[in-house]
């Protein structure tokens, strides 16, 4: 689904902008796993390096992380199954532990209680980390927005494992990797 801007009608300040959701509004997200990634901004490599396919995270990733693990810690309602941190994304599946209604812990503060709220949760702490440590408020670590991908049953469930699981390996021929397409 594309995000197609569109302006406000002039009563409302037609100068402004407003951006449609990516999220796929058919899918119920309390329930089931989703296959989720997020970008850096730019794909701009700030999260790792790929040696040997082996994953040597930067500090940036090590916060990013850190905040992930922690943040799944804490909002027990979420199930974290897999991840992996990669140069300038992040793949993750994450899940609803179905014996917690989403949003029913105290610190989840948010008042949309679905994946787009820890995933942004996520965004701002973490990035807000980084800005502290190097002193730069004007920092941008990541793309607005986040792909997801409902799991639809064990096949799917198997391959998006494999794909997690691979995607190290497969990075020197990835077509995200800078290095690749020029812009490193």
């Amino acid at each position: 689904m594309a995000i197609r801007p569109h302006l406000v009608s002039m009563e409302n300040k037609s100068h402004f902008i407003q951006r449609q959701s990516m999220r796929q509004s058919i899918l119920d997200y309390s329930v089931g796993f989703f296959f989720i990634t997020i970008c850096t901004d730019r794909r701009r490599c700030y999260l790792c390096r790929i040696r040997n396919d082996e994953v040597a995270h930067s500090w940036i990733g090590q916060i990013v992380e850190e905040e992930l693990k922690k943040s799944t810690l804490i909002r027990s309602e979420l199930i974290l199954d897999k991840y992996v941190i990669m140069p300038n994304h992040l793949h993750m599946i994450l899940g609803m532990n179905r014996d917690i209604p989403f949003g029913s812990i105290k610190s989840f503060t948010s008042p949309a209680k679905n994946f787009g709220a820890f995933i942004r949760t996520l965004k701002a702490v973490t990035t807000r980390q980084i800005r502290e440590r190097i002193g730069k408020s004007d920092f941008i670590l990541w793309q607005r927005n986040f792909y997801d991908h409902s799991i639809r049953n064990e096949d799917d469930y198997r391959k998006t494992i494999q794909y997690i699981d691979l995607n190290p390996s497969r990075w020197s021929c990835d077509r995200e990797n800078p290095v690749l397409i020029g812009r490193e």
